[in-house]
């Protein structure tokens, strides 16, 4: 399994990264062992998302990422539900995708362009549906 994950750290800054192994990731991160992150921490894990690699990919993996308010209840089995605007711009990205490939709005680039590990290749502005205004999206791609 691999995980795209986004972390937060107290000013509001965002990291988004991919491991295959989470929890020794999110320690190197708050341990000073990241050169990237080692001086911005602590780091709180906002987000991740597991994906099947390699062979045991089965369906294929869409990702969209946006930030934004949301609205968190829990439903009559006490199983939280998100919903709100963010929600909505955060899927119908994710509807964009390619099968494996993370598309993110302009509000998460802007927030994690400094992210070590990671590039962003533009799309270009996306009409969504229920959204008024064109989103820009972008693709994470591995760093260089």
């Amino acid at each position: 399994m691999s995980t795209v994950y986004v972390l937060i750290n107290p000013e509001g800054r965002l990291y988004i990264g991919r491991t295959d192994n989470l929890v020794n990731r999110l320690e190197r991160h708050n341990s000073g062992d990241s050169r990237w992150t080692s001086s911005r921490g602590p780091w709180k894990l906002v987000l991740r998302e597991e994906y099947p690699v390699g062979d045991d990919a089965g369906l294929p993996l869409h990702l969209g990422i946006h930030a934004g308010a949301v609205t968190r209840e829990k439903d009559p089995d006490g199983r939280d539900n998100v919903y709100g605007g963010a929600v909505n711009i955060a899927a119908r990205i994710s509807g964009l995708s390619e099968p494996g490939e993370v598309l993110v709005s302009e509000t998460v680039r802007s927030l994690a362009r400094t992210s070590a590990g990671v590039r962003f290749e533009d799309r270009g502005e996306q009409s969504l549906k229920g959204v008024g205004e064109a989103v820009r999206v972008w693709v994470v791609r591995e760093g260089e």
